[in-house]
């Protein structure tokens, strides 16, 4: 077949296939077969027509020729193009099958992660205080979640400050600082007594009992005394308590019905009676002489001056008030009285003739410009009474003070 032959051939076929509803024969029976030589000259054909320059051996754009190679070609490269594409769409159906599993996977893990944050927003149920079992039971290289040392540390906190509070409850019973050893042992030298009587040496509050012009006890000497301030007393039964201080046997008196009670009158100036207290021996003598026990009245007035009334006491008769007064046996025992019966004035001798000095207290810190007034008449009490006091007190008489010039009076 010439080649005018087959471009007519050709031509008719392309016509053919425009107004031709008929079914189409294959492409491979109208076509060259790819590859061939006659190929070749339909798609250089195409090309030259496309690209608007002619050759001599080529036909002109826009002629028959030219038309019935364009459509040559065309069919050539829509049957390349369908082998194309039947291979892309194989190709694409195993990616498209893994597509739809990682779109599932995804979904169902943002399913799983938005339950896992709805469930942080809930409360925890009480059982979950068990599931530590489970964790403990996963798998190496599982992924454990810390939700269970929260839980351990609660324990460890409740368990704390009851062993915090016993230890610091205990620390102070056996620890004692520097300061505290210093305090203590400046208590101990306070803690004065009447073995060692050198009172200004264990405190530098005690020094007026070392420096002091006018301190007391004294020994009175009655031997051309001068005249005295007057006196007198206003004793009536009140409440009271008797106390073992450690330094002797001490009773301190409740508040009077009326206030004009229980004071001594020096010079008009009232005086409160607070206490009274007793020494074995006496304290003070006279001329040099002791008594077996000396009873001291003290009293102060709203300046807070102090005069203090002393009597002396002897074994060899019976007092109402000393004889029947309990007397507690150790430091820190006391007794109240239950009621007014404890009268002061059964402490006081008929005759109330005195000696009048200004001394001070005989006992630490020994303070000075107290008011004595010593009673020349002792008292008596029984043997079997005495002997109690001495045997609860012992010795608790400070030594005699010189009396470095100051005047004794006499006062009634």
């Amino acid at each position: 077949m010439s080649d005018k032959d087959f471009v007519e051939k050709a031509a008719l076929k392309g016509l053919s296939r425009q107004t031709d509803d008929k079914p189409k024969p294959s492409r491979k029976q109208a076509l060259p077969e790819k590859g061939s030589a006659e190929a070749e000259i339909h798609r250089q054909a195409a090309k030259a027509a496309d690209m608007r320059f002619s050759e001599p051996d080529l036909p002109q754009k826009g002629g028959a020729e030219a038309a019935v190679h364009k459509l040559a070609a065309e069919g050539s490269k829509a049957e390349e193009g369908a082998g194309l594409g039947f291979l892309a769409f194989v190709l694409l159906i195993p990616l498209a099958v893994l597509g739809v599993l990682y779109t599932y996977s995804g979904g169902q893990q943002g399913n799983i992660k938005t339950a896992d944050k709805g469930a942080s927003t809930k409360p925890i149920p009480a059982k979950s205080a068990t599931k530590p079992a489970t964790v403990a039971s996963a798998k190496p290289g599982d992924k454990i979640t810390s939700p269970t040392k929260p839980a351990k540390v609660p324990t460890k906190t409740a368990v704390a400050p009851p062993k915090v509070a016993a230890k610091t409850a205990l620390t102070p019973a056996k620890t004692t600082t520097a300061a505290a050893a210093k305090t203590a042992s400046k208590t101990d030298k306070a803690h004065w007594n009447y073995k060692n009587t050198n009172w200004a040496s264990l405190d530098p509050s005690f020094k007026t009992c070392g420096t002091g012009h006018s301190q007391s006890p004294i020994n009175i000497i009655p031997s051309n005394p001068l005249p005295g301030p007057g006196f007198a007393f206003n004793y009536v039964p009140t409440t009271g308590k008797v106390l073992n201080n450690g330094h002797s046997i001490q009773v301190d008196l409740g508040k009077p019905a009326k206030t004009t009670d229980n004071q001594v009158l020096v010079n008009g100036k009232a005086y409160d009676l607070k206490q009274f207290h007793f020494h074995t021996p006496s304290e003070h003598t006279f001329n040099g002489r002791r008594a077996p026990m000396e009873a001291h009245l003290v009293h102060k007035n709203a300046q807070g001056q102090v005069a203090v009334v002393a009597v002396m006491i002897f074994a060899g008769g019976q007092n109402k008030l000393i004889d029947q007064m309990p007397i507690p046996p150790k430091k820190g025992d006391y007794s109240t009285s239950g009621g007014p019966n404890i009268n002061p004035a059964l402490l006081l001798p008929r005759n109330r003739r005195a000696f009048t000095f200004t001394g001070s207290l005989t006992t630490p810190p020994c303070t000075q410009n107290i008011g004595w007034i010593v009673l020349q008449t002792p008292l008596m009490i029984t043997p079997g009474t005495l002997a109690k006091f001495q045997k609860t007190m012992g010795q608790n008489a400070r030594p005699v003070q010189p009396t470095n010039g100051r005047g004794l009076y006499v006062s009634q």
